[in-house]
């Protein structure tokens, strides 16, 4: 199988470039699992890492936080009303959430993800994620070009949409996490590797017996017998035990070794899922350190903002071109949900919207993920009736100084004598 995919990659004559002749090869030493080894003496490859829990636990909350985001199309007017083609149905074999989440873990695993849209009369019909390993991406050393090339084979730029992670100046493909982090991974693969190891062996012995004359194997092998049968299990726990002939029991404690190998363990989680994929180190299953933050809500804040945001850039810019020939529409993946404070907070921040004027029933209730009420008001923007402009009430306090001062105006004089004379003249 693997001979066959090979042959199916292998460049034609006027493909084998430098650069395609890299790609290709890059692409081999994927499919063979040949990768060199780390300073810990593990090879780590997508495999290999994807055994460690903290990878993949990281990889998962990542992908189904991503996938279960709403979408829609916006445009000049906002949001659109109806759905975009392929977040309603992607394709006949899987759903909007599961194809984002392939795409999410496309880019956690290799750093790019490719996507094969079907096309007809100009418009995309279905999308489909393809396997990194089928597709290489060089430049072409003639046209200085980027070329896609699916199992060997150079694509149209219509035919595969790339979407690339963290790329290195001049470089056409996006840098792989797992490559990036792969001294790190592999000191968690050892560490994992030695703790299976440790249990397999029956772990530390809990205490040893001690007896003031030797004892032959037989003797010591019908002691333990005796000892385990009499004081193992639930139902003789808490029991009083009794030694003869001298013999002492000792309890052993977990050596400084021991508890090292255990906090490394933990220090190699957290060190993958928040360094290597910004996700909190709650959120798999280790304690949180709020030390630094106001408290889980916090931490949320954070991994919305610096672990999934980037990620959903990255997908609403690729993926915007599939969804209109229309270049001012774009796909909006909306995160709000998971910032979303406790119930309280959310209803005293919509109260003082509704009193403020910029929020309306009908906006407080798309917020809440509630269908829109169609009466009279529910779109309309109201305000204290006792609310007035500053300059309409008491004119206006300050004047800046590039307004001049308004003019005086003096009122002239009425001529009360003349209007006497007049009317003694016409007497």
């Amino acid at each position: 199988m693997i001979i066959d995919r090979l042959l199916k990659r292998l460049p034609s004559e006027e493909q084998r470039s430098s650069s395609a002749q890299e790609a290709w090869e890059a692409s081999i030493r994927r499919d063979w699992g040949v990768h060199a080894p780390t300073e810990a003496g593990v090879s780590v490859d997508d495999n290999q890492a994807l055994k460690l829990a903290a990878v993949y636990a990281s990889i998962r909350i990542r992908a189904s936080s991503i996938g279960l985001l709403p979408a829609y199309a916006v445009d000049e007017d906002g949001p659109t009303k109806t759905l975009p083609k392929i977040v309603r149905k992607p394709n006949d074999e899987i759903s909007w959430p599961s194809f984002v989440e392939q795409l999410v873990t496309s880019l956690d695993l290799r750093g790019n993800a490719y996507v094969v849209p079907t096309w007809h009369a100009g418009r995309v019909q279905e999308v489909s994620a393809i396997d990194p390993d089928a597709v290489s991406v060089y430049r072409d050393d003639r046209t200085r070009r980027k070329v896609i090339a699916v199992n060997g084979k150079p694509t149209r730029p219509h035919e595969v949409l790339h979407i690339p992670g963290i790329m290195l100046p001049g470089r056409v493909e996006g840098l792989s996490p797992i490559d990036a982090a792969r001294e790190v991974i592999g000191q968690s693969l050892v560490a994992e590797k030695h703790a299976a190891t440790f249990f397999k062996s029956g772990g530390a012995m809990r205490g040893v017996i001690e007896t003031p004359e030797t004892m032959s194997r037989d003797a010591v092998k019908e002691m333990l017998n005796g000892f385990n049968s009499t004081y193992s299990g639930t139902s003789s726990s808490h029991s009083v035990g009794a030694l003869t002939g001298g013999a002492a029991y000792k309890q052993l404690s977990v050596t400084p070794e021991q508890a090292q190998f255990l906090e490394s363990r933990q220090w190699s989680a957290r060190v993958i899922s928040g360094m290597i994929f910004g996700v909190p180190p709650n959120l798999i299953g280790l304690s949180a350190d709020t030390s630094l933050n106001s408290g889980l809500e916090a931490l949320t804040l954070n991994f919305v903002t610096f672990g999934l945001l980037p990620t959903i850039t990255r997908l609403q810019h690729g993926l915007s071109a599939l969804i209109s020939p229309d270049p001012d529409r774009q796909l909006r993946i909306q995160p709000n949900g998971l910032m979303r404070a406790d119930y309280n907070s959310r209803m005293t921040g919509y109260r003082v919207g509704r009193e403020a004027g910029f929020l309306s029933s009908n906006d407080v209730r798309r917020l809440e993920d509630l269908p829109p009420l169609d009466v009279p008001g529910a779109d309309d923007y109201f305000r204290p009736a006792n609310w007035a402009r500053l300059d309409e009430q008491f004119g206006n306090p300050t004047n800046s100084a590039d307004e001049e001062p308004p003019a005086i105006v003096e009122e002239e004089p009425e001529n009360e004598g003349a209007e006497q004379i007049g009317e003694g003249n016409d007497d």
